[in-house]
C-alpha cells in the first residue's frame, strides 16, 4: 500500500516532469502510470486524465519500443474511464487496443478482439448511442472468428430485442445475418441469426417473413439436435410478437431440458422469466429469475436484464430498497460489460528505447487557487473535512478559479500550524451557497463553505490547508468555529425577519463526543433555532461510520438539529448508509442527474432511490443543478429543494444576507 510520503514524491516527480519541455518521454510516461494508479481509487476522473495524456505523448499506433508501456495504459485507463462515465475515453483506448491487435504489434488470446467490439457497442449502447452501437457489433461479426462469434451474434439478437434498429442500418443488419448464414455453420450462432430477423421482420410487421425465418430454424433443428437453442428461438420469437403464453411455453421447455451449456440455461431461465412478467405473474418470475442471476458464465448483460426486472417486481411492490439495490447492480454489470478483456503479450522483440518527437503539453498545472465556486461538485472539496487527505488533482480548475503563483507543500505539522495561526487571526471566514425550496420556487436555506483568507496565498479552500492535519484538538475547534459562526449567521437571518436554515458539512474525524457539546454551545450562544440547522455527512463516507460514531449523530439529533447525507448515490452501498444514519435530509449527488437527460435506466434508478427516500419521511434535495433541463429534471421526480450554480454561486456572508434583503 503507498505511503502518503510515496504519493507525494510521485505526484511532485510528475510535475516536475510534465511542466519540463525537456522531459525524457519514457520517464515521463512510467511515472504517469504510476500516478495514474494511485489516484485510480481516490480519484478515478483525474487518473483518467493522467493516463489519457500520457497516451497522447505516444504514437499512434505506438512505436515498437512504446508497446508495453501502451498496452499498459490502455488497459489501465479503460477501467477508470468506465467508473466516472468518461465514453470517449474509454472508447479511445479500445480503439487503440484493436489498433495494436490490426497492427500484429500484439498477440491476443482468440476472441479478445471480438470482445472488445461487444465492449464498445455496450459503452455506445450505455450512452443512448444506439446506431453506432449496431454497428460496433456488426463491425465486430464481419470480422471475428469462430471463437467470438456466438457471443457476438446473442449480443446482437439481444439488442435487436432491446432496441430498435434505425431504418437507416435496418437492411445492413438483415444482408450481414444472411451473409453470414451462407458462410458459417458451426456453433449456435445461425439460429441466433434467424432469431435476429424474425424479430426484425416482427418490429416492422411483417409476420409472413419472420415465420418463415422459424421454419427455417426449425429446419436446422430438423438436423441438429439442439432442443434448447430452438426452444429459445421460439421464445423470444414469440415475445417480440408478443404471444407471451407461446413463448412461456419455448422457455418452459428449455429451462426443463438437459443442457450441459450454462449460457443456455441463465438464458431460458431469464427468457420464461420475462414471459411470467408479460403475462402478469410477477411472483411466478422470481424463481427463474433469481435462478438465471446465480449462474457465472460470464455473461453481464443477460444477467443484468435478470435484475431490472427483479428491480421492477420489487418495485411495484413497494419494495424500493430492494429495487434499488438490483438497480444498482444492473449499472454495475453493465460497467462489467464495458470493461476488461483477455491479456495480450508482445510479437516482437522491443529494440532499444527510442525518445519519439515530445507531443504539446500544458505548460503548468496550477497546485493552489482562489476561491473556485464548484462547491457541490463531486470532484472537488469545498465544505468542511477535517479527514487528513493529500491534494492529488492533476487537473486545471475550473474557469471560476483562477490560479495564483503559490505552492504549498504541507505536511502534518504545517498543516497544524497554518491552523492554529489562522484562528489565531480569524483569518477563517465562511462562504453560503442557497438551497431553492421547490415549493416556493426561492431559497429556504444555505449551505456554509469553510474559506481561510491568507495574507500570503489568497483565499483557500479546505483541501489546500487541512490535508496531514491529524490533531484532534485542533479539529474539534475547528468544527466549533464553524458551528458557531454558522448559528451567528443563521440567528441574524431569521432576527431579520427570514426564516432560513442552514447546512454545515462534518467529515467523519469530527464525528466524536466532542460534536454534540460544540452543537448545543453554538446554539446557546447563538440563539439560533435548532431546527433550522442540518449537519451533514459526506455519502461516500458514510459507509465507514460504526456505532459509536452513529450515537454521536442521535446525541446531536436530540438538541433539535437535524441530520443530512451530502452525495448520496455516489457508492453503491448508499441505501444501506440510508438506513442505518438517524437521517432527515438526503442530498442526491451531482452525478445522479448529469447533464439532465437520462437513459432509461438511470431514470429508473432516480425514480425509486427517490420514491424510497420519500417513502421513509426524507427531504430529498438535488445537487449540481447547472441548467434548465437539469433544473425541471429533479422537479419532475419530486424532489424538494435544489443546490447549483444556476440558483446561486458561494458568497460571503455579508453579500449572501444583502440577497436575503436582511439587516
Amino acid at each position: 500500500m503507498d505511503t502518503t510520503d510515496d504519493i507525494v514524491a510521485v505526484e511532485a516527480e510528475y510535475r516536475a516532469l510534465l511542466n519540463d519541455p525537456r522531459r525524457p518521454l519514457s520517464r515521463f510516461v512510467e511515472v504517469s502510470l504510476a500516478y495514474g494508479r494511485m489516484l485510480a481509487e481516490p480519484d478515478p476522473q483525474s487518473a483518467a486524465e493522467v493516463y489519457g495524456l500520457a497516451l497522447d505523448t505516444l504514437h499512434d499506433p505506438p512505436a515498437e519500443a512504446e508497446v508495453d508501456i501502451a498496452i499498459d495504459l490502455i488497459r489501465a485507463l479503460r477501467p477508470v474511464a468506465s467508473r466516472v462515465g468518461m465514453s470517449e475515453a474509454e472508447l479511445d483506448a479500445i480503439r487503440r487496443e484493436r489498433r495494436l491487435l490490426d497492427a500484429g504489434l500484439v498477440h491476443a488470446e482468440p476472441g479478445v478482439r471480438e470482445e472488445l467490439c461487444r465492449q464498445a457497442a455496450a459503452v455506445r449502447f450505455a450512452d443512448g448511442q444506439v446506431a453506432e452501437g449496431f454497428v460496433e457489433l456488426m463491425d465486430g461479426l464481419r470480422s471475428c472468428g469462430p471463437d467470438g462469434l456466438d457471443d457476438l451474434a446473442t449480443d446482437l439478437v439481444l439488442a435487436v430485442r432491446r432496441r430498435h434498429v434505425p431504418d437507416e442500418l435496418m437492411a445492413d443488419v438483415e444482408n450481414m445475418w444472411v451473409e453470414l448464414r451462407r458462410q458459417r455453420f458451426e456453433g449456435n450462432w445461425p439460429l441466433w441469426c434467424l432469431t435476429a430477423l424474425g424479430a426484425l421482420r416482427l418490429d416492422v410487421g411483417d409476420v409472413v417473413t419472420a415465420q418463415m425465418y422459424i421454419r427455417r430454424a426449425e429446419s436446422i433443428l430438423g438436423h441438429i439436435e439442439r432442443p434448447v437453442a430452438g426452444a429459445l428461438v421460439g421464445g423470444w420469437v414469440a415475445l417480440a410478437a408478443d404471444d407471451f403464453g407461446r413463448a412461456h411455453d419455448r422457455f418452459t421447455f428449455a429451462t426443463n431440458a438437459a443442457s450441459p451449456d450454462d449460457r443456455m440455461r441463465l438464458l431460458a431461465a431469464a427468457g420464461l422469466g420475462e414471459a411470467l412478467i408479460c403475462l402478469g405473474r410477477p411472483d411466478d418470475a422470481r424463481r427463474p429469475l433469481a435462478e438465471a442471476i446465480s449462474y457465472d458464465v460470464g455473461d453481464p448483460q443477460s444477467v443484468a436484464r435478470c435484475h431490472e426486472l427483479l428491480a421492477e417486481i420489487a418495485s411495484a411492490d413497494g419494495r424500493y430498497a430492494d429495487a434499488y439495490q438490483h438497480l444498482q447492480v444492473t449499472r454495475r454489470l453493465e460497467q462489467v460489460a464495458r470493461g476488461g478483456s483477455a491479456p495480450v503479450e508482445r510479437m516482437r522483440t522491443a529494440s532499444p528505447t527510442v525518445e519519439p518527437p515530445i507531443a504539446p503539453a500544458p505548460t503548468s498545472l496550477p497546485e493552489s487557487e482562489v476561491v473556485d465556486l464548484r462547491d457541490d461538485s463531486a470532484d472537488s472539496v469545498t465544505t468542511v473535512d477535517l479527514t487528513p487527505t493529500v491534494d492529488l488533482t492533476p487537473s486545471a480548475p475550473a474557469p471560476s478559479a483562477p490560479p495564483t503563483d503559490h505552492v504549498m507543500e504541507l505536511s502534518e505539522d504545517p498543516a497544524r500550524r497554518m491552523v492554529l495561526e489562522a484562528l489565531r487571526n480569524n483569518w477563517f471566514e465562511l462562504y453560503f451557497q442557497s438551497i431553492d425550496d421547490n415549493t416556493r420556487h426561492r431559497p429556504g436555506a444555505a449551505e456554509a463553505l469553510l474559506r481561510m483568507n491568507h495574507p500570503d496565498h489568497g483565499v483557500l479552500r479546505p483541501e489546500q490547508f487541512l490535508p496531514g492535519l491529524t490533531d484532534r484538538q485542533i479539529a474539534e475547534e475547528l468544527c466549533l468555529w464553524t458551528v458557531t459562526r454558522a448559528c451567528e449567521a443563521l440567528a441574524r437571518w431569521n432576527a431579520g425577519g427570514a426564516v432560513f436554515a442552514v447546512v454545515v458539512n462534518v467529515s467523519e474525524a469530527q464525528l466524536t463526543p466532542a460534536l454534540p457539546v460544540i452543537v448545543r454551545t453554538a446554539l446557546a450562544r447563538s440563539g439560533a433555532r435548532a431546527d433550522l440547522l442540518t449537519l451533514e455527512v459526506d455519502g461516500s463516507s458514510a459507509g465507514r461510520i460504526d456505532a459509536d460514531q452513529i450515537g454521536v449523530l442521535n446525541e446531536v439529533r436530540a438538541t433539535g438539529a437535524r441530520i443530512g447525507i451530502d452525495r448520496f448515490g455516489s457508492e453503491f452501498r448508499s441505501i444501506d448508509t440510508l438506513l442505518k444514519l438517524p437521517v432527515d435530509v438526503v442530498k442526491f449527488d451531482r452525478s445522479v442527474f448529469g447533464g439532465g437527460a437520462l437513459q432509461p435506466l438511470e431514470r429508473r434508478m432516480v425514480d425509486t432511490v427517490v420514491a424510497l427516500a420519500r417513502a421513509f419521511g426524507f427531504e430529498v434535495i438535488a445537487t449540481g443543478i447547472e441548467t434548465p433541463a437539469q433544473l425541471d429534471l429533479q422537479e419532475q421526480f419530486g424532489c424538494h429543494g435544489a443546490q447549483g450554480y444556476l440558483l446561486g454561486m458561494p458568497v460571503p456572508e455579508p453579500e449572501f444576507r444583502q440577497l436575503l434583503n436582511v439587516a
